[in-house]
């Protein structure tokens, strides 16, 4: 039988910061579902007392664990990597020593997935970080991607390189205080100059669904709506992502009438059968790469000091906008 682990939380980086995940850098072969397991099991406490995965460390709080063996816990192995890894370094857009802000491209995964093959967005950062600094001994935050992007998306994507600034970050989107602001080139001519739309959605696993009225599983979700271009064919817009859930964007403005070019997923029965094949072909986006991007983020002045940012937002620039690049073509 293998003796109980005991952790002290004795280092303030770790302060509020998540159990589960905590534990994870502990044990890495620990899942989340299995960290939630084990909590119910009272195999996991938190100061001889029961806790629950998402508890905020504290300082002085001592973790013990009547470990499971890694035979025990039987997730399948992940597939070998079939190539080496790109370097992120002509992505990022910025970086000081709490953050780091890169340039997706369309087709990038974000998060690892023992699924697939190719490395993901954020072993890259981790790889790009721990070749560029020697890591000191002892347990050591892995920098993390605080939000995602939808695979056929681009643009901007925050990564969190201490465990402070990822419990700050992830605080202020949480509660709505840091913005990401996206544009996108739609089928249609956009009649509103602004419009703020308020539906809410429900995860059918391959799509997500709109609707007009709460359900007992949908989420609400807020989008505003900005104008810039319009012609009588296509509409340019920048978008304000007030509540962040999956595919948002893509399934209200395909809901309102006007789909995002390329994104054949949410392009409606109706939509098909109004407009010809031949001139999607033609387009310079489609299902790979859509015309949409994460193109400004911006802090809460609060958060400025924290995170040593002279500035509160970011933007995407020029050469990294797969949008300006076609502009001229639709308008």
């Amino acid at each position: 039988m293998l003796s109980t682990i005991e952790l002290k939380i004795d280092d303030s980086r770790w302060e509020n910061y998540n159990l589960w995940k905590y534990i994870k850098l502990v044990l890495p072969h620990y899942t989340k579902l299995l960290v939630i397991k084990e909590l119910r099991l009272k195999k996991i406490l938190v100061n001889n007392q029961t806790s629950f995965f998402q508890y905020k460390l504290q300082l002085g709080d001592v973790i013990s664990i009547i470990p499971v063996s890694e035979r025990e816990n039987t997730n399948p192995k992940p597939i070998l990597k079939s190539s080496k890894p790109d370097s992120i370094e002509e992505q990022i857009v910025f970086e000081n020593s709490e953050l780091l802000v890169l340039a997706k491209k369309a087709g990038q995964i974000v998060q690892p997935s023992s699924k697939l093959s190719c490395y993901s967005l954020e072993e890259l950062l981790q790889l790009y970080l721990s070749s560029k600094e020697k890591v000191s001994s002892g347990l050591e935050y892995p920098a993390k991607f605080i939000h995602r992007i939808d695979h056929p998306v681009s643009g901007l994507l925050i990564g969190a390189k201490t465990a402070t600034s990822h419990n700050l970050l992830s605080n202020s989107l949480k509660h709505r205080e840091l913005k990401k602001v996206y544009r996108a080139i739609v089928f249609g001519s956009f009649p509103q100059e602004f419009l703020r739309l308020r539906n809410w959605i429900v995860d059918k696993h391959s799509k997500v669904k709109v609707l007009k009225e709460p359900t007992n599983e949908s989420k609400l979700a807020i989008l505003e709506i900005k104008r810039l271009k319009k012609n009588s064919k296509y509409s340019y817009l920048e978008l304000n992502l007030v509540t962040g859930r999956k595919n948002q964007i893509r399934a209200q403005l395909a809901d309102l009438g006007f789909p995002i070019l390329g994104d054949r997923k949410y392009y409606s029965e109706l939509f098909k059968s109004s407009i010809k094949l031949s001139e999607i072909k033609k387009l310079p986006f489609n299902s790979k790469e859509i015309a949409l991007v994460s193109y400004k983020v911006i802090f809460p002045d609060s958060l400025l000091k924290e995170l040593k940012l002279s500035t509160n937002s970011i933007t995407l620039p020029p050469k990294k906008n797969v949008l300006e690049q076609h502009l001229t073509r639709f308008f």
